[in-house]
């Protein structure tokens, strides 16, 4: 992991508290791969993402070669999200008319944040 990338989150997080503040580098950061290294070493081992997305993946094949294709296309300004796969789970109850909304994203989703 980089101590940088570190620092600048927290540099954003904190400056991101200051509502006059406005971020005019966000989309450049995502340029950085050791970003989404950084992302993946946090959420993969969460239960429930190694769950396949909608496209079938998991981030079980998540790979230095993936990153590397997400970086391009940000910065190519072709990325798209594909859309998450929604599940209703009844709540515990039982007898509420209302059920919880789990939504589960592809791979590349979740390592993005989506």
């Amino acid at each position: 992991m980089s101590q940088t990338i570190l620092e600048r989150l927290e540099y954003l997080r904190h400056a991101n508290s200051n509502r006059q503040w406005t971020n005019h580098d966000l989309y450049r950061l995502l340029y950085r791969t050791d970003l989404y290294s950084l992302a993946y070493e946090r959420i993969k081992s969460k239960p429930g993402n190694m769950t396949p997305g909608t496209d079938g993946d998991t981030l079980d094949g998540f790979s230095v070669d993936t990153i590397h294709a997400i970086v391009q296309e940000m910065r190519t300004e072709r990325f798209h999200f594909k859309p998450v796969r929604t599940t209703f789970i009844p709540k515990a109850n039982g007898c509420d008319p209302f059920s919880r909304n789990c939504r589960r994203p592809t791979g590349r989703g979740r390592e993005l944040g989506g």
